[in-house]
C-alpha cells in the first residue's frame, strides 16, 4: 500500500509538518485587532485555513501516497476558495474600516 519505503516515510512526515505548520500560521490570522465585520471574516478566513492545513496533514498521514499528492493540494485549494470568497464578500458589503 505504499507505507513501508524509507523515502515514503520522509514524503508523509514532509507534508505532515506542511499542514500543521499552516494549521498553527492560519490560529494567528483572526487575533489582530479589527471592526466586527472585518474580524468576522477574518475569523472565517482563519478557520477555512486551520481545516485547510489539518485535512492537508491527515491526507498525508492516511492516503497512499499516489492520492495523497493530489488531494491534500485540492484540500488547501478549497481552502483558499472559501478564504476568498469571504474576503470578496466582506469587501462588497462596503464596511471595509479595518483598523
Amino acid at each position: 500500500m505504499g507505507w513501508a519505503a524509507v523515502t515514503d516515510i520522509a514524503l508523509r512526515l514532509n507534508g505532515i509538518v506542511a499542514g500543521a505548520i499552516l494549521v498553527v500560521l492560519s490560529n494567528a490570522i483572526p487575533k489582530r485587532m479589527s471592526s466586527a465585520s472585518a474580524l468576522a471574516m477574518l475569523r472565517t478566513v482563519g478557520r477555512a485555513f486551520v481545516i485547510g492545513g489539518f485535512g492537508y496533514a491527515c491526507a498525508w498521514l492516511v492516503l497512499p501516497l499516489r492520492f495523497a499528492d493530489t488531494v491534500a493540494p485540492a484540500i488547501v485549494l478549497a481552502s483558499i476558495a472559501v478564504a476568498a470568497a469571504s474576503y470578496i464578500g466582506w469587501h462588497r458589503s462596503g464596511d471595509r474600516s479595518v483598523s
